[in-house]
């Protein structure tokens, strides 16, 4: 179901209220036929009122089952870059530039998850306003009902929040083991740059020792022959 199905579902609601609120009785002479006609126009507002609660119901429902779904990927997300950031490659920065496109991928799906958030909760604003019109002319069945389902979508965006602070407070953890494994990075290049330039050190002076004893050992090869 998409956005178009959700927005047809709720206008389909809206009408069904308007319908209700807008019916005009015609008096009637007869008080037994009156009774007829109020008790047939009562059991069709209940089912028309089944029926949305029904309808808008079932577009809640996938949504939320969506948020859930991306959710559970943001969580295979940062239990991968969990995995990625512990472990010890041989090649330090390509696991920087892994870390860090998971990292950005992450805030997209973290924004988006947001919008969807503030997209709902409207939503849910203009579900329950719809509710407080409702309950002037629905009777106490009708109310704990939609009490009932305004309870359950209340839950699942607490835990929605909660997942997507404990989202944000990852996001937080892994960009400052990134900020350490960049200054990491830095300190081995110098200290590798340093051992290089001690080790070209001990080279040359290697060589020069060689050189000398080199022509050390010709001039000694010289006086041996002459006393020959």
């Amino acid at each position: 179901m998409d956005k178009t199905s959700i927005d047809r579902e709720l206008l389909h609601s809206t009408r069904i209220t308007s319908l209700i609120n807008t019916s005009d009785l015609t008096d009637m002479n007869d008080a037994s036929y009156d009774r007829d006609m109020k008790y047939s126009q009562n059991e069709s507002s209940n089912q028309l009122s089944q029926s949305t609660i029904t309808s808008i119901f079932t577009s809640w429902q996938f949504i939320f089952n969506e948020l859930i779904t991306q959710n559970r990927r943001l969580d295979e997300k940062i239990d991968q870059l969990e995995k990625t950031c512990h472990q010890n490659p041989n090649n330090q920065n390509e696991r920087l530039n892994i870390a860090e496109k998971q990292m950005k991928d992450l805030h997209i799906e973290n924004n988006q998850l947001k919008n969807q958030l503030d997209n709902h909760m409207k939503q849910c604003n203009t579900f329950l306003n719809n509710n407080q019109v409702a309950e002037e002319q629905d009777n106490q069945a009708r109310l704990n009902k939609l009490g009932e389902t305004n309870n359950h979508l209340n839950t699942c965006l607490v835990q929605l929040n909660i997942r997507l602070n404990n989202n944000e407070i990852q996001t937080s953890k892994f960009d400052k083991e990134n900020k350490e494994l960049k200054e990491k990075m830095k300190l081995l290049q110098e200290q590798s740059r340093q051992q290089l330039e001690t080790s070209q050190e001990f080279i040359d002076l290697c060589l020069t020792q060689l050189n000398d004893q080199a022509k050390t050992i010709g001039e000694l090869e010289k006086r041996m022959k002459k006393l020959d």
